[in-house]
Parts: C-alpha cells; structure tokens; sequence
C-alpha cells in the first residue's frame, strides 16, 4: 500500500479543479467548458460537482504513483506530471485527432488543459507528499 497525504490530494484536486476553470476562461471562448450555454443551473451544479469528482480521482491516483516513484518535491512531481501527460492525455487527444475526427484546435485546447491541471497536481502533490 502506498503512503501518501490525503491534505496533499484534495489540495491538489481543488487547486486542479479551480486551475481548470481559469484555463477554460482565459483559453476558450465558450461560454464555459463544464456546463456550457443553455444547461440549466442544476445540471451545471451537477456538472462541476462530477468533474471535482475527477480531478478528486486523478490527485489521489497521481499521489499513490508519486509516492511508489519517490517523487517528494514540487520538481519531482511536476517533472512527473510532464511524463505523465506526454504518455497519457496528450495520446488520447492525438487518437482522438485521428480516429474520431476531432479537430486539432480543440483538442489542443483540452490537451492543453490536461497539461496545466497535471503540473498543478503534480507541483501541490510533490510540496505535501
């Protein structure tokens, strides 16, 4: 069993959910990436309420990978944070250009999302860990 904080994983969920949403802000011209135009209120709730649950999910599992590979410092965890994206969400969205005709704006502009939230949780995992 690995050994890691919990303080460590939901300070890096909330700084990676709330990271996320200034991305989405700064770097889309959506309306908002979690809800979107015409979603009622409620379901917007539910909405940001499941993609905490996400980011929740990814933290503890890069915490648990962090803690196996030794990763205990914010270079450490940002490092594997890089790693990871280039192995993992960078792949999905490069299959995802060739399979499923997704156009390479967007996903640049998720792939980019998944890069910034994994160096957050990556940088707050490795300072707590």
């Amino acid at each position: 069993m690995t050994d890691f904080s919990l303080l460590a994983v939901i300070g890096a969920a909330v700084s990676g959910f709330i990271g996320s949403a200034i991305y989405y802000s700064v770097f889309s011209d959506q309306p908002s990436a979690v809800g979107g135009d015409g979603v009622s209120p409620d379901t917007r709730l539910w909405v940001y309420g499941a993609e905490f649950a996400r980011t929740l999910v990814v933290a503890a599992v890069f915490a648990a990978v962090a803690s196996v590979g030794g990763f205990d410092s914010w270079p450490g965890g940002v490092l594997l944070g890089l790693v990871l994206w280039l192995g993992f969400p960078s792949m999905l969205w490069v299959g995802a250009i060739l399979h499923e005709g997704t156009s390479f704006s967007q996903a640049a502009l998720h792939a980019g999302d998944w890069l910034f939230k994994l160096v957050i949780i990556g940088a707050i995992v490795g300072m707590l860990q």
